[in-house]
């Protein structure tokens, strides 16, 4: 958010500003991604991508710098491959190469069922799962484009989505939701007792718990247990990123 990259601070069981990251600070962050917590991309609405390791926090010159200005940009995945892609408000998807230059956009006329891009995740098959007004749709290589929206008991506004433990959980104006399947009946999306609605998702791989960003602050839900419970109330959460150096920390956009 406005305050730039926030970490948890156990002691005080509150999210505080980290000096590391001042450079983005006032510009907002609404994307990141890093698979060991030191080294990584960020992303802002408005300034691009930035890389972040031990020496700081610099801003790294992409294809979405020459890109019109409004287009703002709302989340971030990294690929397997390298690549990347890149949420916008109002421009669907833009997907670039592993050194930053423009491969496409993926937008309404080639499929997508609104341009406003919410949350991404990859699933184990390679598939993206896309959060966006109305729903969630899973771009596959392969079969292409699929649709999940009311009808299968999801809010109007999804923010992200996530697989854990198995099964699909879906964040959203509305609350949060996990994929039920019955044999000989259509899969649909059951809300998740507690957050009234859900802005960002982390799933533990420790302890199995579900983190869970929203409007009131940081929830979790233990494996097993039908509702979830909030940690503590704090300012909106829209992502969470743990620190695999210290088991204690945590990463939080926040706004």
């Amino acid at each position: 958010g406005e305050a730039g990259l926030l970490r948890f601070d156990p002691a005080r069981r509150d999210f505080v500003p980290d000096p590391a990251f001042a450079a983005i600070a006032g510009s907002g962050v609404s994307g990141a991604c890093s698979e060991d917590g030191r080294v990584g991309l960020l992303l802002s609405p408005d300034r691009g991508l930035w890389r972040f390791d031990a020496g700081g926090t610099r801003s790294w010159a992409t294809a979405l710098d020459a890109l019109p200005r409004d287009m703002r940009f709302t989340t971030l995945l990294c690929l397997p491959d390298g690549g990347l892609l890149v949420g916008t408000r109002a421009h669907g998807l833009v997907a670039l190469s592993a050194d930053g230059r423009l491969d496409r956009i993926i937008d309404r006329d080639d499929g997508l069922p609104g341009n406003r891009i919410n949350g991404l995740a990859l699933d184990p098959d390679q598939g993206v799962f896309v959060a966006i007004e109305g729903g969630i749709v899973r771009l596959d290589p392969m079969s292409g484009i699929s649709r999940y929206d009311r009808t299968h008991g999801l809010s109007t506004v999804m923010e992200a989505v996530l697989r854990h433990r198995g099964t699909l959980f879906a964040a959203g104006s509305e609350g949060v939701y996990r994929l039920h399947a019955e044999p000989g009946r259509q899969a649909r999306f059951v809300p998740v007792s507690g957050p009234a609605n859900g802005v960002a998702l982390w799933s533990d791989p420790v302890a199995g718990d579900l983190l869970i960003g929203a409007d009131s602050g940081l929830w979790q839900l233990r494996p097993e247990v039908a509702a979830a419970e909030r940690l503590f109330a704090g300012p909106r959460i829209v992502q969470l990123l743990p620190d695999p150096a210290n088991e204690d920390r945590l990463y939080a956009f926040g706004t």
